[in-house]
């Protein structure tokens, strides 16, 4: 990933140097070098415009204007339909609701009783549970750059927060602007077909079912945004031997509580912000806990009540994990958990509409959010190692006011230029594989103010600037990763002046 504090003619801070040290003595100096080699390719892209901006090629290859225009693709009362009352959904209805002049007929479908969508815990899981949530789960980036804007967050809240805490905060979001009005609880949408003829835009066929009484109705609506989340559809991945392990198999997406690997031999595949908590959390309880990580190429000494971190799992040898070139053999394992991620899915659109799912990256769309052959079919909080809240406020706003021709679109031939060059810069020029095509890291925060720019959004009060989002992102980003087990202990603080600090009993939690 970039290293967001390593941006070419800007030296680090102090605290972002001491933070540097502590991470290449896990992460090495090489590993460190590659990072700020990425970051610096990945920076020089932005400013050319490869992701941002819309271009057309000129001589010599100048990004140039694409000359945008100003067209309503939403009629004046016209009717949008939202699939999901989570975050991105209720973002996406106020934006419908208050950031347009067009007194629009907003439909959101919920599938759950209640608002929240992946906040929303339970203890249930399976097929068919759309909540990844565990039990013990605090945010892993501070409230005060999770806020939608002008919405900001209690303040007596600590800075990484509980579920519990953010979902309420999403109802009292709900509550405040009057949203709930809007949301058809317990249905689920079963299919999306378009009705206009090819060409034209706007006219989706939507087909939902209540889920209590089985009761069938459909609609025509003149614009779809689609917020269902991307934290439901495990990714699985194929190991060789694995289905001769005898032992239970299960997913992040499962995991609740900890006590059941009590006394167990456990090994977490992934190091990701779950992979870390939940061998963190197991470790308490579980006789002996091995986590199999990307970028690790020996398996660590075993210390009691430590975990011992691998190279990535090759194969398994009956209930033995084979880690990495070395072939270190393992324990005997009573039990698998795939920190593995998740893969977007969007089982109600039909196949004609010409939306595909490549290796985890949704195309063809513009800018991440506009489908290109037709824009009125919007896809909220597709990136991720993002502060979503704040991203799903400006997507959504500059989709509202783009389809109520408040502000301009360009045609499908410039979006597919834009599209082809965003794809360009993030496999050619960063060196990406296909499957982080929607991982944006330092690039959300020029994302985000193009975004605020173009749709002519002016900084709420009680909203801190992007800037400042982005120093204490980048902060919190560099604790959690020299000391995981500790950071959540900080307490950030914005002050009047737009600088920040954090709490002085933390003061040492970034190096660990």
């Amino acid at each position: 990933q970039s290293v967001p504090f390593l941006r070419p003619g800007k030296l680090p801070r102090r605290r972002t140097m001491v933070a540097l040290v502590a991470i290449a003595a896990s992460a090495g100096l090489c590993t460190i070098l590659a990072m700020f080699q990425r970051s610096r390719v990945l920076s020089t892209s932005v400013r050319r415009g490869l992701l941002l901006r819309t271009c057309t090629a000129g001589r010599g290859g100048v990004c140039m204007a694409a000359g945008d225009v100003l067209r309503r693709m939403i009629p004046k009362g016209g009717k949008v339909a939202v699939i999901g009352a989570g975050a991105a959904g209720l973002s996406a209805a106020r934006s419908l609701q208050d950031f347009t002049d067009s007194n629009l007929n907003i439909s959101v479908f919920e599938q759950e009783g209640r608002v929240g969508g992946t906040w929303s815990y339970t203890d249930e899981v399976g097929e068919g549970v759309h909540s990844s949530m565990y039990k013990n789960l605090r945010t892993n980036i501070p409230k005060e750059v999770m806020p939608f804007a002008g919405f900001p967050f209690d303040k007596k809240l600590p800075s990484f927060m509980t579920h519990q805490q953010v979902l309420e905060y999403l109802d009292n979001f709900a509550e405040h602007y009057d949203i709930k009005r809007h949301i058809q609880f317990r249905t689920k949408v079963k299919k999306i077909v378009k009705t206009n003829p090819t060409g034209e835009r706007g006219g989706w066929g939507v087909e939902w079912e209540e889920i209590e009484t089985g009761d069938k109705h459909k609609d025509v609506f003149d614009s779809v945004f689609v917020c269902n989340g991307h934290y439901t559809v495990p990714i699985m991945p194929e190991i060789p031997g694995l289905s001769g392990f005898s032992g239970k198999i299960s997913h992040a997406h499962n995991y609740r509580t900890p006590d059941e690997y009590k006394g167990k031999t456990v090994a977490v595949v992934g190091a990701g912000p779950s992979g870390v908590d939940i061998s963190l959390e197991i470790a308490k309880y579980a006789k002996h806990v091995y986590r199999a990580q990307r970028g690790v190429t020996e398996v660590s000494t075993h210390k009691p009540g430590e975990i011992q971190t691998a190279p990535p799992i090759t194969r398994f040898d009956g209930n033995r994990a084979v880690f990495g070139e070395s072939a270190v053999v393992s324990e005997a394992l009573d039990s698998v958990i795939f920190c593995t991620g998740y893969d977007y899915s969007f089982p109600f659109l039909d196949s004609s509409i010409g939306v595909k799912i490549e290796e985890r990256a949704v195309t063809p769309l513009y800018r991440h959010l506009y489908f290109t052959k037709d824009p009125t079919l919007v896809f909220v909080g597709l990136p991720w190692k993002v502060a979503p809240f704040p991203m799903f406020d400006c997507q959504t706003r500059h989709a509202a006011r783009s389809l109520c021709g408040m502000i301009p679109i360009p045609n499908q031939t410039q979006m597919e230029i834009a599209r082809k060059e965003d794809e360009k810069m993030r496999f050619e020029g960063m060196g990406l594989p296909r499957r982080y095509y929607h991982q944006f890291g330092d690039l959300q925060w020029d994302y985000n103010k193009l975004l605020m720019e173009e749709a002519k959004i002016e900084k709420e009060e009680k909203s801190i600037s992007i800037d400042l989002m982005r120093e204490l992102y980048a902060d919190a980003g560099m604790a959690r990763r020299a000391n995981p087990a500790a950071y959540r202990e900080r307490n950030y603080q914005v002050n009047p002046d737009g600088t920040w600090s954090w709490n002085p009993s933390a003061e040492n939690i970034a190096i660990g």
